[in-house]
């Protein structure tokens, strides 16, 4: 290569080191500078327009930059020429630089390109391709270098490693099972696909072809889009597969398959989604939807906004539960409002729209309509207030039970229950129901009120009845409920408020709600248990009144009795002792007197 001022380009590959070149009269050194051939100028043209940096290195000061030397770098040409290109360099490539300078400065084999960092004059960090030879230059070994900024260059494979690594990221961290194939012949599985097919690594699959894991009947279809996708005919096609996983298990994929280029090659580029819970999930609703289409609730969505009640979707079953059909609602000929029964409908319509104001979800309300063939039916309506993303209502949706035979029930049970508490109230004994849960007075007939208040339904039963403030200590609710439930259980106490004495007849019953209750009948015994009290004193006082007479009169009997053995027995000095055994007889015949005369247990 011949540059300006008649330099050489040698090849630093030789294995000569370098040597001054012969003179001759066409050495262009000699020849004054201002008199350039063609050629010369030519040459000059190019490197000083040249879109790469040219700069030549002598003893390693710089000796000759191009116009685009500086553009690279931001330097004025004073700041550069006459400089050691070392300080140009950035610091950590400093060393790697220089060694391939001086290696090829000694003749040593070192690589021609390469690429380094230099330093502009802002500070920036510039990446450089360097291309470098060895150059005769004023007849002395110089480096002519060429320097081709590719910043920008390094910049986008930054961003495309960049963009790669998120890809690859993506890719394996997808939930998505992603493979590569040419043909069916797999050259890539992220781990989400090697987990659908039971693949513990690619190793497992490598060798397989793909189309042996799906169901013999959709390999067809597959075969046949896969050779018109190779004749440019469709370029991506969505599938539901049935696959067979390498444990033998069938389970079902949807395939979004399409045809890419990779490394030149076309590729097949498939992502598979494991359905088969999806499936079930939904063959599961579909049945759901059939039981529930073909019972007893039927299903309405109604349109918000309206004076009257139009009705967008009726399902079925309405048919069958009420008689209409469906398309005599969701065609206008009849609106909704126009069977709830006329002595409803005004509260029906004022509960709404108190929900509507209130800002709930769903609300319940049970009111009559009128079904087809004219007869009054009970219904529970469970509504659902669906609103648009500003807030605003748009529709109701609500599941609708009839719930006749039950309302039939209840007014039975509630005509029991009143004829239940006309008994009671006609019983002159206190009785009581109470929630065994919370405690709270039920009911209270008119007996139980004169004594505890009229005030006393809602209230804690221990705190009215034994002015406690927790439960008593002797409640007997668990010999009433439980496995006891039906059981009556029969009690006996004093009431610490009015000292009344009662026994308590206790039995858990059902309430017309449904809930489990405590029943308790307290029949007054306090006269009663006086009277046992009086008996049981009199019986204590007849049983003293036996041990003291026994003593007035076994005792003088007992001296008698001992006076008169004696005299049987000594023969001697007996008249003093009959005296004595008459005088002990005196005594007992002076209680008797006592006891006879004047009621008294005294000598």
């Amino acid at each position: 290569m011949i540059c300006r001022s008649g330099m050489v380009a040698k090849n630093n590959r030789s294995k000569k080191s370098w040597k001054k070149p012969e003179k001759n009269k066409k050495d262009l050194r000699r020849q004054p500078v201002n008199k350039m051939t063609g050629a010369e100028e030519m040459y000059e043209t190019l490197v000083e327009k040249a879109n790469d940096g040219i700069c030549i290195i002598q003893d390693g000061i710089i000796k000759y930059a191009n116009p685009k030397v500086f553009e690279i770098g931001g330097y004025e040409k004073n700041e550069i020429i006459g400089k050691h290109f070392i300080q140009f360099i950035a610091p950590e490539e400093k060393e790697k630089v220089f060694q391939i300078y001086e290696k090829r400065m000694r003749g040593e084999k070192v690589k021609d390109i390469y690429e380094t960092v230099l330093i502009g004059k802002d500070g920036r960090r510039i990446f450089v391709q360097i291309t470098a030879a060895i150059i005769d230059y004023k007849g002395h070994p110089a480096e002519l270098i060429i320097i081709r900024d590719i910043t920008e260059k390094k910049e986008m494979e930054k961003k495309l490693k960049q963009s790669e690594e998120k890809y690859r990221i993506l890719t394996e961290n997808s939930t998505d099972g992603i493979f590569l194939a040419i043909g069916y012949k797999p050259v890539y599985a992220n781990p989400s696909f090697l987990k659908i097919l039971g693949a513990k690594s690619f190793d497992d699959i490598k060798d397989k072809n793909l189309l042996h894991f799906l169901h013999p009947e959709d390999r067809k279809k597959i075969i046949k889009d896969v050779e018109q996708a190779l004749s440019g005919k469709i370029s991506i096609k969505n599938y539901e597969l049935r696959l067979k996983r390498l444990d033998g298990k069938e389970i079902f994929v949807e395939l979004s398959l399409s045809k890419i280029t990779y490394d030149d090659k076309p590729h097949a580029l498939g992502i598979v989604r494991d359905i088969t819970e999806k499936r079930r999930l939904l063959e599961a609703l579909k049945e759901e939807r059939a039981l529930f289409i073909g019972g007893p609730v039927v299903v309405f969505k109604w349109k918000a906004g309206k004076r009257y009640i139009p009705v967008e979707y009726v399902s079925p079953n309405i048919k069958d539960v009420f008689g209409y059909k469906a398309e005599d609602f969701t065609s206008g000929k009849i609106m909704y409002d126009k069977i709830i029964h006329p002595d409803d409908l005004k509260r029906v319509l004022e509960e709404s729209a108190f929900y509507k104001k209130k800002g709930v979800t769903q609300y319940e309300q049970e009111y009559r309509i009128i079904d087809a063939k004219g007869r009054v039916r009970w219904v529970h309506d469970f509504t659902v207030v669906r609103k648009n993303a500003k807030g605003k209502i748009t529709y109701y949706h609500g599941y609708v039970v009839d719930i006749t035979k039950r309302k039939m029930a209840e007014q039975e049970l509630e005509k029991e229950r009143k004829q239940l508490l006309s008994i009671f109230e006609g019983i002159d004994e206190p009785i009581y129901v109470a929630d065994p849960e919370t405690y709270e007075i039920l009911f209270a007939n008119k007996t139980i009120k004169e004594l505890f208040g009229e005030k006393i339904i809602g209230k804690k039963c221990y705190k009215v009845f034994q002015n406690l403030d927790e439960p008593c200590s002797f409640c007997t609710n668990d010999k009433i409920l439980g496995k006891n439930y039906g059981k009556v259980y029969v009690w006996e106490f004093q009431n610490k408020i009015n000292k009344r004495w009662y026994r308590c007849i206790d039995r858990a019953i059902t309430w017309p709600d449904g809930r489990v209750v405590r029943m308790e009948i307290a029949i007054d015994i306090t006269d009663r248990v006086k009277a046992e009290e009086r008996v049981k004193e009199a019986l204590e006082k007849e049983r003293e009144f036996k041990l003291r007479t026994a003593h007035f009169f076994f005792n003088p009997l007992a001296i008698a009795k001992g006076y008169l053995q004696l005299a049987l027995d000594e023969k001697d000095d007996i008249e003093t002792k009959i005296k004595r055994a008459m005088k002990a007889i005196e005594r007992v015949e002076k209680v008797v007197k006592n006891v006879t005369q004047k009621g008294e247990i005294i000598e």
